[in-house]
């Protein structure tokens, strides 16, 4: 699993998060994308081998001001 804890527009602004993420003890990534035509930026942690682990981080990120994540199942080839 996976945890996406916000897209954006804003390269400063995913990076503002990551931040945040790693005052909270976290190692996050900016991940670059695409979304109609335009760059898109997501934070993103893991990979996370349990559901347990996942909401572990969950916690954790809500705790120190990022309330708002999504649970994304990895792709296996």
């Amino acid at each position: 699993f996976l945890l996406q804890a916000g897209a954006y527009r804003d390269v400063r602004e995913a990076d503002a998060v990551k931040a945040r993420i790693a005052l909270a003890g976290l190692k996050a990534r900016v991940e670059t994308g695409e979304a109609n035509g335009a760059a898109i930026y997501r934070v993103r942690l893991g990979p996370y081998s349990s559901a347990g682990e996942l909401e572990t981080a969950k916690r954790q990120l809500a705790e120190n001001g990022v309330p708002e994540t999504l649970a994304i199942r990895e792709k296996r080839d």
